[in-house]
């Protein structure tokens, strides 16, 4: 009985918070689904929750505390419910706090009430970074490529340098290189054009480099596309094909290797 549990992360189970014969608890500040069997009387707000199923509730629990300034969990300017994923409603005052379809339930799923101020996003950036080097000597100009992965994880290559952040925006690990171009395949490595030394990169989910592919004589690499789910990578780029200058897209597999342009355009 009255315990407080905050600030935790909740990743990829089938349960995230399980509540069983407790009462009186305060749970915040929390990232995953929240499950209360045989609980009641348990204040629950400020959570983060995006799942298949974002809580199941069948006793007397409050899923919202009183409105009050203070910092939520998606950065509002007000303390109130909850962030949930599946919620529909509007926010018609702009405070951040939902409006309509009130109280949200997780469809059905909280059977007495539910969260009568459930946060809702103002629309402003989570975080941001910034390059500060625009090299003229280059052919990249500011950011030349996003990526996300399966984890929320953003790969960005730049003109400057190509950095993984985590979804928080903390550098998980980065090259001073320039890279014009960004996808991930299915496990999450990342393929980054290098522009500036005319390579492919492939680099393993923690930044490892899996390979180095350098471009055949007169073709320069632009962009990379996409990669499908059989790891072939489809990449722009320009130069001599058929001994006229052009721009070109090519398909190459999942060791980088080239092959014949896929279609070539003026």
């Amino acid at each position: 009985m009255g315990n407080t549990a905050n600030s935790n992360v909740y990743w990829g189970g089938a349960l995230g918070i399980y509540l069983d014969n407790s009462h009186n608890n305060t749970v915040i500040n929390n990232d995953k689904g929240i499950y209360v069997y045989s609980s009641s009387d348990n204040l629950i707000y400020n959570n983060y929750l995006a799942n298949t199923n974002n809580a199941y509730d069948t006793r007397n629990n409050i899923w919202n505390t009183t409105k009050m300034p203070g910092t939520n969990i998606i950065g509002g300017s007000y303390l109130g419910g909850n962030y949930w994923s599946d919620y529909a409603g509007v926010d018609s005052n702009g405070d951040g706090l939902g409006d309509t379809l009130l109280p949200y339930n997780s469809s059905g799923n909280i059977t007495n009430g539910g969260d009568w101020l459930p946060l809702v996003s103002t629309g402003g950036p989570l975080w941001t970074r910034y390059s500060s080097r625009i090299d003229n000597e280059t052919q990249c100009l500011g950011v030349g490529g996003i990526a996300v992965d399966s984890e929320d994880n953003v790969i960005i290559a730049s003109n400057r340098d190509v950095i993984k952040y985590d979804s928080n925006g903390n550098v998980l690990w980065g090259y001073d290189l320039c890279g014009c171009g960004v996808a991930v395949d299915k496990t999450d490595d990342s393929v980054v054009v290098g522009l500036c030394n005319s390579s492919l990169i492939k680099f393993s989910k923690i930044g490892n480099i899996l390979w180095i592919k350098e471009l055949q004589e007169e073709l320069y690499l632009s962009g990379v596309k996409s990669v499908n789910p059989d790891g072939n990578i489809l990449v722009s780029g320009f130069g001599s094909v058929d001994g006229d200058w052009k721009s070109y897209y090519e398909i190459r597999d999942k060791n980088g290797n080239w092959g014949a342009p896929l279609l070539v355009y003026n």
